[in-house]
């Protein structure tokens, strides 16, 4: 409903925030509210949806309260820190903890190499790329890598800055 009302222009309605928090916090981190939370940070990113930066923080919080927070929550909440919350230190510690769970995530890997050039951390992004090279046994992401080899070696520019694969 939240992301419907922002791509129609519609008023969110507090009682949807407080459906979903309460959801959150009665059990435990589900793949389909792990799901909903990544889609609407992914809404806010783009701009779809209004941003309510107050009510997803809290369903985060709510729910990473939880014991054992899935890597795919992590993933979410890393990608919230870095783009909407503007915390690059905390959108790194969470990359790299999603990465010491499940070292092949390749998904979270590039976010992580993207997040590093943009904080300038150059050398850190060349590393974690030479990482992503060696999990991409099948060449399937072989135009990602090449595209963020790219984006370092052209990091001083303005285009690396923005760079999103």
């Amino acid at each position: 409903l939240i992301i419907l009302a922002g791509r129609t222009n519609e008023s969110v309605e507090e009682r949807w925030w407080a459906s979903i928090k309460e959801k959150l916090s009665h059990s435990k981190p589900l793949y389909v509210n792990i799901a909903s939370l990544s889609k609407l940070v992914n809404c806010q990113i783009i701009e779809a949806c209004p941003p309510q930066l107050d009510h997803l923080a809290q369903a985060f919080f709510i729910i990473l309260g939880h014991p054992h927070s899935p890597p795919k929550l992590l993933a979410s909440y890393a990608r919230f820190a870095a783009y909407q919350l503007n915390d690059p230190p905390l959108a790194e510690r969470m990359y790299r903890e999603v990465l010491e769970f499940e070292p092949s995530y390749t998904g979270v890997r590039t976010e992580l190499i993207v997040h590093l050039i943009r904080q300038g951390h150059l050398e850190s992004a060349q590393s974690e790329l030479e990482t992503l090279r060696r999990h991409d046994r099948f060449g399937m992401i072989e135009e990602t890598i090449q595209a963020l080899e790219r984006a370092v070696e052209s990091a001083g520019s303005a285009g690396a800055a923005s760079f999103m694969p």
